[in-house]
């Protein structure tokens, strides 16, 4: 048996779903966008995220008629793992791009944190969220180190706001272990 169904995509009750970020990409101001990227933060395995992945894929290529991409950032290696997929959802196979904490580098010294301040500030959270879900266990030295670094290389901006606003999110986000340290 075969019954015919709405055919309007419009949703009977609307869902607000909006991504993390949504990011063009162009070769010159005014051209237009080569391809849309759309970010993510996962923090937990959520199984109805595919579903909305798709949906603000979706958006974005109507809205921005370029390639859209995904890019999920996950804060531990389980989410990471689950992220990648490949997701399906009937005949559409779902592979975002998916960074975790071993896909981000390990910090070397102060002057590459404040070189790449906004790297070395993700990473400091990607450390911290990863040593939030290993409860009774210690941050490795590695982990410390990156923390520390960021922390540090944010404390030397000349911007009061900026240096503010992102040395709330290190230290808030911190172990309590190593937060001493880093006020």
């Amino acid at each position: 048996m075969v019954t015919v169904l709405e055919s309007s995509a419009i949703e009977v009750v609307p869902a607000h779903r909006h991504a993390d970020v949504v990011a063009e990409l162009r070769n010159d101001a005014g051209a237009a966008p080569r391809a849309v990227v759309v970010f993510e933060v996962q923090r937990r395995v959520d199984r109805d995220e595919p579903v909305a992945w798709t949906q603000m894929l979706a958006s974005a290529l109507g809205r921005h008629g370029a390639e859209a991409q995904l890019v999920v950032l996950a804060f531990d290696e389980a989410t990471a793992r689950w992220a990648r997929g490949p997701h399906t959802l009937g005949g559409l196979r779902l592979s975002p791009v998916v960074l975790g904490p071993r896909d981000l580098p390990h910090l070397g010294s102060v002057a590459e944190a404040r070189a790449q301040l906004l790297l070395a500030v993700l990473i400091a959270l990607a450390r911290s969220a990863e040593a939030a879900g290993r409860v009774g266990r210690a941050l490795s030295t590695e982990a410390e180190a990156d923390i520390l670094l960021a922390a540090e290389a944010v404390a030397e901006l000349d911007d009061t706001v900026q240096r503010q606003r992102l040395a709330s999110l290190v230290e808030g986000a911190a172990p309590a272990s190593i937060r001493a340290g880093i006020l």
